[in-house]
């Protein structure tokens, strides 16, 4: 997988700022870890949310079919490759 480091920064700083200011880390280093964890994943799924719509909105809205016609769909699965 291809990733921009300078995004993956840009989300590391982000990260840590929130985390202080959660004030986790008085908690222990296995709160930081647990609250990281939690917020990472919540990210992922709003992130995967947003592709998808993105995705979905590219998709186009009629098929044309083999014979000529144009089949009623009423909805189109997103590509995820």
């Amino acid at each position: 997988m291809k990733f921009s480091t300078e995004v993956i920064e840009q989300m590391a700083e982000i990260l840590a700022a929130e985390m202080e200011q959660a004030g986790v880390a008085e908690n222990g280093i296995m709160e930081v870890e647990h609250t990281l964890r939690a917020v990472l994943q919540k990210v992922g799924q709003k992130g995967l949310e947003k592709y998808l719509c993105q995705a979905e909105q590219e998709q186009p809205k009629a098929v044309a079919c083999s014979c000529g016609g144009k089949p009623s769909i009423s909805f189109v699965e997103p590509r995820l490759w």
